[in-house]
């Protein structure tokens, strides 16, 4: 059976991690005997800390004003009109309060946990525990501070009620925790206020796929649909992880969850409370492991990105990142998202050229990574990067008379045509079917986007330079524009 990763917020509808030191204890637990008593003074400690975050988006106005206006229409032949975003929906997450200031407390939890709809209003819920009474912080007192998609988390925050005493949670070095350690995880899994749980951490440096830039830490504490943004912490009561994740087969607890390191979530926190955004390093590549297993792989290039500038090209096989190694695409990309546009990074560089293996290093000048929206639209992203693979290219690679696709041979890659139309001026330069672009007015072209962008890098009147591959040799034509 198919193994699923679930996320851990309960829906009833549905990189940079800068190098800020982080002022934390070590991840050790007390050397105190385990007894019966050390999970009470624990949970003591740090359910005071821990909150339950209740997630509502309000119907639309479009649906309310339907069934204002139709109320003697059976409200089912409203709803049949109605798009599913127009529906109300309603969540619940957990949140650790690691900060006080100036009346207010900022609480982290997984950016899942929250919803993109505007309409969506936040409450949380302190423990009663430990407190006078149970609290419930009202949506007009609950602000989102911010969050960071690519390691999934966020920051809110709501102003303190009057007499409530609370100390924020305290972070240990999540470096430190050791394989076997005794964790307790702390939360609202399935609606269940102020729940507890205890285990091990039972492994480490997992790769999850809700989370694309931190290897996460493996945990045997019972953690459900409900924990996402619940602390991990250890038998001091201090912080080593944010639950994020389970692996399952049913969508509830089998023996296996996970947690965001607490050194990563603490790193990306402070920045949400100083800045509200995280501002990520990009290259603009898309990369795979390289087949040896000795570096990440270069597949591709965007054109107007850094990466171009600096001169990466495709097959290019990166081994190392300012000497740091790098094996997987989640390294490189953990790598350049822990740093800011303008940083300069030195890339350690394997290329094959006529058979030979050359080592170089490339210095490439980060810009600020694009939207993850923007990021999954190759159009958006080159408008975003300033460049324009649109209109004009468009007509003057239909003018031209030649339809392509993606295409590899080997190390070398290229876009392979599919038709020459008759009496175009491909056809009269002598391009054929099948023939490999190899670059076209000196730009690899590698990609539609590349070979749309390729048709730009010339001066007006000036001709199209195309060198080609057919049998296994190249070959130069020239086409006017």
């Amino acid at each position: 059976m198919q193994r699923l990763w679930t996320i851990l917020s309960v829906l009833s509808v549905s990189i940079a991690l800068v190098a800020i030191a982080p002022r934390s204890a070590p991840a050790q637990s007390s050397d105190e005997p385990l007894t019966a008593q050390t999970f009470i003074d624990v949970a003591r400690k740090v359910l005071p800390t821990v909150v339950s975050i209740d997630v509502r988006v309000r119907p639309s106005e479009r649906l309310r004003r339907e069934l204002r206006d139709n109320d003697e229409e059976n409200p089912f032949g409203v709803w049949r009109r109605m798009r599913p975003e127009d529906f109300g929906s309603r969540g619940s997450g957990s949140g650790v309060i690691v900060r006080i200031e100036d009346g207010w407390a900022y609480v982290l939890t997984n950016r899942h946990v929250l919803e993109e709809s505007p309409r969506a209003e936040y409450s949380v819920t302190l423990d009663g525990n430990y407190l006078p009474e149970e609290y419930r912080i009202e949506p007009k007192n609950v602000e989102v501070v911010g969050f960071d998609e690519l390691s999934d988390i966020a920051v809110i925050r709501f102003r303190m009620p009057e007499g409530a005493e609370i100390e924020p949670a305290e972070f240990a070095d999540s470096e430190r925790v050791q394989v076997g350690e005794w964790v307790l995880a702390l939360g609202n899994p399935l609606d269940r206020h102020n729940s507890v749980s205890q285990g091990i951490v039972s492994a480490k440096n997992r790769d999850v796929p809700s989370n694309q830039i931190a290897q996460l830490l493996q945990t045997t504490a019972v953690i459900n649909p409900g924990n996402s943004g619940g602390p991990l912490v250890n038998l001091d009561g201090r912080i080593i992880g944010i639950n994020n994740a389970i692996a399952t087969t049913t969508g509830q607890w089998a023996g296996i969850g996970f947690a965001i390191p607490g050194n990563a979530a603490r790193r990306v926190s402070d920045l949400l409370i100083r800045d509200g955004a995280i501002s990520r390093g990009f290259l603009g590549i898309t990369m795979m492991e390289a087949r040896d297993g000795a570096g990440v792989a270069v597949v591709d290039v965007t054109p107007s990105t850094p990466a171009q500038a600096a001169g990466v090209s495709v097959g290019d096989v990166v081994y190392e990142v300012d000497g740091r190694p790098v094996v997987t695409s989640k390294e490189l990309l953990a790598e350049i998202g822990n740093r800011f546009a303008g940083d300069e990074v030195r890339l350690a560089i394997r290329r094959t050229e006529n058979d030979e293996e050359k080592i170089m290093d490339v210095v490439v000048t980060l810009v600020e990574r694009p939207a993850e929206n923007v990021l999954g639209d190759r159009n958006k992203l080159l408008e975003w990067l300033g460049g324009d693979a649109s209109a004009e290219s468009l007509e003057e690679l239909t003018r031209l008379g030649i339809s392509a696709e993606s295409d590899s041979e080997g190390r070398s890659s290229g876009m392979r045509v599919t038709r020459v139309e008759p009496a175009s001026p491909a056809a009269r330069a002598g391009l054929r079917k099948d023939d490999l672009l190899v670059t076209i007015n000196g730009i690899d072209t590698v990609s539609q986007m590349t070979l749309l962008e390729s048709l730009r890098n010339v001066e007006t009147g000036k001709e199209h330079v195309i060198l080609f591959r057919r049998a296994g040799s190249n070959q130069f034509v020239t086409i006017d524009q």
